[in-house]
């Protein structure tokens, strides 16, 4: 009798989709088993505190270089993590922490203000965040893999260095235009979202 044996090569190398929707399904219950903490407040802008602005003010120099710094900056350091061994758990917990930020603001929008909340929970996250997540589902596969050689004592190729930074280069220019989408575009689109589905 032949015993099947399962193949889980599907679960091999860097996983992306399903960190992402792992941190997805606790950023979706984490606020549910929160809620007796009672956290209210006056605007849909507030949302931004589970991960996007503290700063009310979403126009302006400031608030260009304020989004440029945490946005880029962050890209940065993920690259530059992947020429070491810490490239590989930055890659997951970014992962991880997009799908967290993304559960935890449409669940908290949801629980606030109802299933129309969930509209406003979405205007905070278009259309930037659908070019942030394409940026980091395949550049974090780079970090992860570059990250894997140091982990595996292979040392890194001049090969693979310079197709990592290229591709860095292009994901980077693409990441610049959803910075420019989150700065000049999703605040005029919350805008009309929230007028739209009158909330208050």
């Amino acid at each position: 009798m032949k015993i099947k044996k399962w193949n889980f090569r599907i679960f091999e190398g860097f996983q992306g989709g399903f960190l992402f929707l792992l941190g997805f399904l606790v950023g979706t219950v984490l606020p549910n088993l929160l809620w007796k903490m009672q956290w209210k407040q006056e605007t849909v802008h507030v949302f931004y505190l589970l991960g996007a602005f503290a700063g009310e003010d979403v126009s302006g120099k400031e608030y260009f270089f304020q989004v440029l710094a945490q946005r880029g900056g962050w890209l940065f350091i993920c690259m530059l993590c992947g020429f070491s061994v810490f490239g590989v758990p930055v890659s997951v917990l970014t992962m991880l922490g997009e799908g967290i930020k993304t559960g935890a603001i449409l669940s908290m929008s949801i629980l606030q203000f109802g299933f129309v909340g969930g509209a406003a929970g979405l205007a905070l996250l278009f259309p930037h965040e659908i070019v942030y997540l394409i940026v980091f589902f395949y550049f974090m596969r780079q970090v992860y893999n570059l990250s894997l050689n140091c982990w595996k004592g292979r040392g890194l190729f001049p090969q693979g260095i310079s197709g990592y930074c290229l591709g860095f280069l292009r994901w980077g220019i693409l990441y610049m235009g959803g910075i420019l989408l989150e700065i000049y575009v999703n605040p005029w689109f919350v805008k009309e979202t929230v007028k739209f589905l009158d909330f208050f």
